[in-house]
């Protein structure tokens, strides 16, 4: 017995190719390319340079505080939803993936905005808190916590 196929949407994967080669991807944090580079302090320091030296440590200065990571994975949770039902939107035709990605980019930025007001461990030096009147090791002005952003490349 020969089975015959009959398409009835030709053209149809073509065209879902090209939905999801428009894409690209989302980069979350302080990428390249957006105002949260180039932010700084009164004083004239960067955010990003705070940022970097906070998520990373600085040896006999300042400990290795992962909200990042923390963030991130956050992050992930809260997107998986947000991309299975993406997924069967952009395949109807229904949305287009920049918007997608977007929204997933608004999400991490604000884990990892979350993750830096809430981190509480390790914890700020007496001297630091004395200094800045606060226990919260990341926040100080806002700054920081108001940074990270997200950019489609």
């Amino acid at each position: 017995m020969v089975a015959k196929v009959k398409q009835t949407n030709p053209g149809w994967l073509k065209e879902l190719a090209k939905r999801y080669k428009k894409g690209g991807e989302v980069a979350i944090g302080f990428p390249a390319g957006t105002d949260s580079v180039g932010l700084s302090y009164p004083d004239g320091t960067l955010v990003l340079d705070v940022a970097v030296w906070q998520q990373y440590g600085v040896p006999g200065h300042i400990p290795r505080r992962d909200y990042m990571g923390s963030g991130g994975r956050a992050a992930s949770e809260k997107a998986k939803p947000i991309a299975v039902h993406a997924v069967r939107a952009i395949n109807r035709g229904k949305v287009d993936i920049e918007s997608t990605l977007n929204q997933m980019g608004a999400v991490g930025a604000s884990e990892i905005s979350q993750a830096i007001v809430m981190l509480s461990d390790p914890p700020n030096a007496e001297s630091t808190i004395r200094a800045k009147k606060s226990s919260n090791p990341l926040v100080d002005t806002g700054l920081l916590a108001g940074a990270p952003t997200w950019i489609i490349r």
